[in-house]
C-alpha cells in the first residue's frame, strides 16, 4: 500500500511505547554508530529509522536507574544484566539521552503527565537534546494521563492520528 498512501518503500518509521519507546528511542539516535550495529546476515537496503514515535519512554537510563521505582528498576537489570551500581556505563550506553547527534531522524514523543512509572521529563529532556542538536522533535501530552495512557480512551485515538500524521509528514516526502 506504499504508492497508495504515498510512502516511499525505503524510508523507515519506528513506534514503541514505554520498553518498547525506550527501544526506537535508541535506535533512531544509534543507527550507523559501529557500537551498536551488528551483524544479522541481511545484505540490502539499510535498516536505519527515518523517523521515531515514542511513547513513554525511558530515554536517560542513568536517572532512572538511579530514581525509578524498584519494579521499573527492576525490569531494566533484567534487560541489562547488571545493576547501575555494577556497570554505571552499560547504563549509560542504553540511555538514548546520551547518544544524541545532529543527524537522527526525526522524533516525535507522546507521554502522560501524570506518569509515575516513566516521569515525563524524561521525554521532555530527550526533546530539548535534539532540538539542541538542531533534529525536529514534537511532543503530544497527554494531561494527568498515567503511563501506557495511549491504548486508554479518550487517548487512543488522539494520539493514534498524531502518530499517523506524524509519520505521514517524515516519511511521505
Amino acid at each position: 500500500n506504499a504508492k497508495q498512501y504515498g510512502v516511499r518503500t525505503n524510508r523507515i518509521g519506528a513506534a514503541g511505547g514505554s520498553a518498547g519507546g525506550h527501544l526506537v528511542a535508541l535506535l533512531g539516535v544509534t543507527a550507523g554508530k559501529p557500537a551498536y550495529e551488528g551483524d544479522v546476515g541481511v545484505k540490502g537496503p539499510s535498516t536505519a529509522v527515518q523517523a521515531v514515535a515514542a511513547f513513554n519512554p525511558a530515554v536517560d537510563m542513568v536517572s532512572f536507574g538511579k530514581s525509578a521505582p524498584n519494579n521499573a528498576q527492576n525490569s531494566v537489570v533484567r534487560f541489562l544484566g547488571k545493576t547501575y551500581a555494577e556497570d554505571a556505563e552499560l547504563w549509560k550506553r542504553a540511555s538514548p539521552l546520551e547518544q544524541v547527534h545532529s543527524k537522527a531522524p526525526p522524533f516525535l514523543f507522546l507521554h502522560g503527565t501524570g506518569d509515575t512509572t516513566v516521569p515525563y521529563a524524561q521525554s521532555e529532556r530527550m526533546m530539548e537534546a535534539l532540538k539542541r542538536a538542531g533534529v525536529s522533535a514534537e511532543m503530544m501530552s497527554a494531561p494527568d494521563a498515567a503511563h501506557g495512557f495511549f491504548n486508554r480512551p479518550p487517548w487512543f485515538e488522539p494520539t493514534l492520528k498524531r502518530m499517523e500524521e506524524f509519520f505521514l509528514r517524515t516519511l511521505a516526502k
